[in-house]
């Protein structure tokens, strides 16, 4: 693998403990159809990982951890070091972002939900941003009903997500004091209701399930 460039945070594949992370076995409501759509997309997926430059691509997946389909967890890495972001991730010890995505029994016609697992980041009415909400849910409309089209290919949906949390307008920056303590997916839903609701965005009817399996 070659050097990680000096503009960007350093990242290691292969560092993340899986063990401390959520591992959910294949829901019993996950549909024939999802299940080949699921196939597909990491199939692809995995290409284009084996393609590009990790510092290019700006996430990671460890396909040989990813037992359920219906469960993807992804790290968002090599930030600008511009970013007061990428500032605390070095100051902090952290390495990427891991963020977990939950699909539901209809995919690709509704959403992902995408949420952010650890570290914890400042929330929004305490001066924080990126688009994070308080439960550590990711704040976007094309994640809803409202603003979802089945055509969306993940990676985009990654860009679209590391693009929001490396906003500079008001920029994320993480939870020093809780940084190594989980965002709970009971939590992260909660936020994301309440951030669509506050929007006018539509929740996806099957988003209640993805909290149980």
């Amino acid at each position: 693998m070659p050097p990680m460039p000096l503009h960007v945070t350093s990242f290691k594949p292969g560092s993340l403990d899986y063990t401390s992370l959520p591992q959910l076995p294949l829901p019993p409501w996950c549909t024939p159809q999802a299940q080949r759509a699921l196939g597909r997309e990491m199939d692809r997926m995995q290409k284009v990982q084996g393609d590009t430059p990790l510092s290019e691509l700006g996430w990671y997946i460890d396909f040989t951890r990813m037992d359920n389909m219906c469960q993807w967890i992804v790290e968002l890495h090599s930030f600008d070091r511009t970013l007061p972001l990428a500032a605390d991730m070095e100051r902090l010890g952290v390495q990427s972002i891991v963020c977990e995505l939950r699909f539901g029994a209809d995919y690709p016609m509704s959403p992902p939900l995408v949420r952010v697992i650890r570290p914890r980041f400042v929330p929004f009415l305490q001066g924080g941003g990126g688009n994070v909400t308080s439960g550590g849910a990711m704040c976007l409309e094309l994640l809803t009903s409202t603003g979802w089209l089945p055509a969306y290919q993940i990676d985009a949906v990654l860009l679209q997500v590391r693009l929001a949390i490396s906003a500079t307008d008001r920029p994320a920056r993480l939870d020093a004091r809780n940084v190594h303590k989980d965002y709970g997916v009971a939590e992260a839903f909660d936020a994301y209701k309440r951030a669509a609701v506050t929007h006018g965005w539509k929740v996806p009817e099957d988003m209640q399930k993805r909290m149980t399996f």
